[in-house]
């Protein structure tokens, strides 16, 4: 119980010292060395100050884990010359980022991870300098005009800011992805700078704020949202004496852990404090000085140690010239300090703060409430009479029931302190007596009060004590081997679970990771992955890769059955180990991610085979794209010198070697082909159509030649294109094939009509504008100083030729051509409409009176033109007299709205005439057919007399 005595006490604040945790540094004098650590008890880095770094010399940075454990280490040589800045990201990654821009990310074990290098854009050169690291992700960053690099550098929770020489802001996140998201601002007074500080902004708004202290005493922070380009929004805060001189440059910079009062030092010594509204209101005015301290020199670390008590360290004393000194200081000026022999650093927790020491890492914070009420030696509250009650049961003692009866009214209060007390104890034998404690008090509550417990009771919803032995557990696992993790519970609550299992991983502690996340009931699938990962990367003995494959399939399919496995399947690709990708990718469940990963890295047989296995229809669209336009372009680099006959006789090595591969998916074979005829230009089709699709099933082969056709080569290859179609089509449908012979007969007709014109055309009156319009322009290539003339009817339709035809005058040739084709109906059409525009409407009436048209249909087109009193005359030869008045009936209404001429007002009176002489019968069924509508009203009027 002595662990909860209060070590000092500031105004209200008890403080209490953990540890220290024993770690043995090799040099004599750990003064040299800097110390970057990851809050919440997590892993720090202890490493030479850069300030002393010699480049022709080896040095080394270790990394230990909260407790002191040395778990990794990193033999630094000349290329750290470089360095700018290193630090830890919340599931203990620890990023080192150098002046080119470059960021090396490593485990807790310093093994490296991923290297992401920087490419520079320079705005003069007006385009992106891409530099091709095969397997390595890059970032683009830049703009502005000349060389560009880091000069300053930050490492938050979970990615990186990058301060460059020109003023350039750059927030870097998602570092161990697929990609790199990048957010830009601009500084505006880059030579100002002096220190920098970031931090998570507010989780609801996603954002990332940065503090930059300048050398004329002000601060610039800004507010970054997450995957926006866009400069953020900024504020400037200058900071003067009370003589209105400026103070000098910013040396260090802190912010509590509630994210509401900033400490700013100066190089001079002095501190100002202020309240922020960076990231919530404090009901008080923006940036206003809460606290003016002054120094007569800096103190080497500035950190809070709770949200109200600030921590400085003077690593040679107050004085420069004694014992290392650690300040704790509190808004209303009260001190503590405390010597050490030599200190490395201090780092803030959300609860305290970590001294990085020569005796080990020692925990100074605020003892949590509930301890402080039940173990306080002046305390007499009910929580500490009610642990007293439950030693004195076990004791045997008589006293037991005369302590429970004092605090009888006061019970359930007791019960709800012991329970938040035990989960805030670190030691094993206080949690106990802490539990049974609050048991035994919830055995003597009534069951009303039981029932009746509020929210919150004990720190949660429900089930207090089975949730508090949950809690109790894995904070624990985490505090003892292997994890050595010595979190303290508002660090636990602050952390999510899932961060502190991330962290296990990075440690390559796999299995306790995987105790962690089945005590807090979470998916296993990223510690498999992780752990596959690291299992496939170590071990590269060829013989063994088999049976190693087979392990982690087993082991995925067992603990993490739908796991995708992404991230083990790109590290294999990026270090070449395809013989695993393709197992691994041949085990695991088809997903499109999976197929995404494929194609990204060019393995297009494998994403095909997974996206057939996934029915994923977009990737395999997707894919047969990519491939046809790879193969395409390939193949004209091969067969740039070759005309299209030696190209049919011989088709390029790649597309032959291609098609083989299409072969295997019998299925994605019609997809290749109508990708490939969309993708290709006119030489490659014929190769196509060749003798290298021969193999293929007759219906594709059928639609690949006449795709070929569609693309109007030549005029030979034209015709041998449709012949092969029809050949091919004989196979599998008379039908198609029967079809594909009239077409045939039609290039033969066609090929008349070309040259019985031949000769001709120049004499025939607007042919010059008629072939002005694209689709009766020349098909194929000709060959002008042949004296080669185009022949504009081979390869048209049928309706496209009429059309020629009639706008030539040749209408007994079209007529004959109709009759060949049995176009009858069509040739009427198109004659009819040739009448209409040129307004000969005694040729319609006649064409209309002696060929087998429809009278409704001509009656039809000539409304739509527009001229309907044209139409009047053509309605009595429809031979249906219902279809005849409702004719009338509509054109006789819509003339009454037009404006009245002596041609429409005969034809308005032709069909009232007409109208009047129906029958009864066939008045009723007009009635009906007009029924609700403004015909019917003109129609009664008719019949009315009106």
């Amino acid at each position: 119980m002595d662990s909860f005595t209060t070590d000092f006490q500031l105004d209200r604040y008890q403080f209490q010292q953990r540890g220290p945790t024993p770690v043995h540094y090799t040099s004599k004098d750990p003064a040299e060395y800097e110390v970057k650590s990851c809050p919440a008890a997590g892993c720090y880095t202890v490493r030479k100050a850069w300030t002393m770094f010699d480049p022709e010399l080896p040095h080394t940075l270790k990394t230990f884990t909260g407790s002191g454990q040395r778990i990794g280490k990193i033999t630094t040589r000349g290329t750290w010359s470089k360095l700018i800045q290193y630090g830890w990201t919340e599931d203990e990654k620890l990023i080192v980022i150098f002046t080119d821009g470059t960021i090396h990310v490593y485990d807790a074990c310093c093994n490296i991870i991923r290297e992401v290098t920087t490419t520079w854009m320079f705005s003069q050169d007006k385009k992106e300098e891409e530099v091709e690291l095969p397997g390595l992700p890059q970032i683009i960053l830049g703009g502005a005009d000349g060389e560009e690099y880091v000069v300053a550098a930050e490492v938050f929770s979970h990615g990186v800011i990058l301060l460059s020489n020109l003023g350039g802001i750059y927030v870097a996140e998602n570092l161990e992805g697929y990609g790199t998201p990048i957010m830009r601002g601009k500084y505006d007074n880059p030579d100002n700078w002096s220190s920098l500080f970031v931090t998570d902004g507010d989780d609801a708004q996603e954002t990332v704020v940065l503090f930059v202290g300048g050398n004329d005493g002000s601060i610039v922070m800004y507010s970054f949202l997450s995957n926006n380009a866009d400069e953020g929004k900024k504020e400037i805060i200058t900071f003067t004496r009370s003589s209105g001189t400026p103070l000098g440059a910013v040396k260090n910079i802190a912010l509590s852990s509630d994210k509401k009062m900033c400490a700013v030092q100066f190089d001079d010594g002095s501190i100002r404090i202020f309240y922020t509204e960076a990231f919530s209101a404090t009901g008080r005015p923006p940036f206003s000085i809460v606290l003016e301290m002054e120094s007569e020199r800096p103190a080497d670390a500035l950190v809070w140690c709770c949200n109200e008590t600030l921590c400085l360290l003077y690593k040679n004393g107050v004085d420069g010239e004694s014992s290392a000194c650690i300040i704790i200081t509190t808004p209303a000026g009260r001190t503590y300090s405390r010597l050490f022999e030599c200190v490395l650093g201090i780092s803030q927790e959300i609860d305290g703060v970590r001294v990085f020491c020569d005796e080990g890492v020692l925990f100074i914070g605020l003892v949590p409430g509930p301890l402080q009420s039940v173990f306080m030696a002046t305390t007499h509250s009910p929580a500490a009479v009610l642990l007293k009650a439950s030693n004195e049961m076990m004791d045997e003692k008589e006293d037991a029931s005369l302590s429970l009866r004092s605090i009888e009214g006061e019970l359930a209060l007791a019960c709800d302190v012991c329970i938040r007390a035990a989960v805030n104890a670190v030691d094993s034998p206080t949690q106990y007596q802490l539990l049974k404690a609050a048991s035994l008090g919830l055995r003597y509550l009534p069951p009303s009060i039981v029932s009746s417990l509020p929210p919150g009771f004990g720190g949660y919803r429900r089930f207090p004590l089975r949730c508090a032995l949950r809690e109790i557990r894995l904070m624990n696992s985490l505090r003892s081997e292997p994890a050595n993790m010595p979190v303290t519970a508002v660090q636990f609550r602050h952390v999510s679970l899932s961060v502190l299992v991330k962290r296990l991983c990075s440690r390559r502690q796999f299995y306790a990771a995987l105790q962690l996340a089945t005590l807090g009931n979470l998916p296993l699938d990223n510690i498999v992955e992780s752990w596959a990962a690291v299992k496939l990367e170590t071990n590269r003995d060829p013989i063994q890769t088999d049976s190693l494959c087979s392990t982690v399939i087993r082991m995925v399919k067992k603990y993490a059955p739908n796991a995708q496995m992404l991230s083990v399947v790109e590290k294999m690709i990026v270090l070449g180990r395809m013989d695993v990708v393709e197992q691994l990718v041949n085990a695991l469940h088809p997903s499109p991610a999976l197929v995404q990963l494929l194609t990204d890295n060019e393995l297009f047989e494998l994403a095909l085979r997974r996206a057939i296995n996934c029915s994923a229809i977009e990737a395999i669209q997707q894919i047969i794209s990519i491939l046809a336009h790879t193969v395409l372009s390939v193949c004209r680099s091969e067969s740039a010198s070759l005309d299209p006959e030696e190209l049919e006789s011989s088709p390029p090595s790649a597309l032959n070697g291609f098609i083989r591969l299409v072969h295997s998916f019998l299925s994605c074979e019609p997809l290749f082909v109508s990708t490939l005829m969309s993708a290709s230009t006119p030489a490659f089709l014929i190769t196509i159509s060749a003798d290298a699709f021969n193999d293929v099933m007759p219906n594709i082969r059928a639609v690949a030649n006449i795709n070929g056709a569609a693309k109007k080569l030549t005029k030979d290859g034209y015709s041998r294109l449709i012949e092969r179609s029809r050949d091919a089509f004989r196979e599998v449908s008379p039908f198609f094939s029967y079809k594909i012979g009239e077409s045939l007969d039609l290039l033969d007709a066609q090929a008349m009509l070309d040259e019985r014109y031949r000769d001709d055309f120049s004499s025939i009156h607007g042919l010059t504008e008629i072939l002005t319009e694209s689709k009766y322009a020349p098909i194929f290539p000709v060959d002008t100083e042949k004296g080669d003339r185009p022949g504009v009817f081979y390869g048209l339709s049928v309706n496209e030729t009429l059309e020629l035809l009639l706008l030539l005058d040749e209408i007994d040739v079209a007529k004959e051509f109709a009759s060949l084709f049995s176009a009858a109906q069509l040739f009427d059409s198109l004659f009819l409409q040739r009448c209409i525009v040129k307004n000969q409407w005694d040729t319609v009436e006649k064409h209309v009176k002696e060929s087998r048209m429809r009278a409704e249909l001509a009656v039809q087109m000539i409304m739509s033109s527009g001229h309907l009193d044209k139409a009047v005359p053509l309605v009595p030869l429809i031979s249906n007299d219902i279809h005849k008045y409702h004719y009338y009936t509509i054109i006789g209404r819509a003339i009454s709205k037009m404006k009245q001429t002596n041609a429409l007002s005969e034809s308005e009176k032709q069909c009232k005439e007409a109208l009047l002489k129906m029958k009864t019968s066939e008045t009723k069924i007009i009635r009906e057919m007009f029924e609700g509508t403004v015909e019917e009203q003109w129609l009664e009027s008719v019949i009315a007399g009106e």
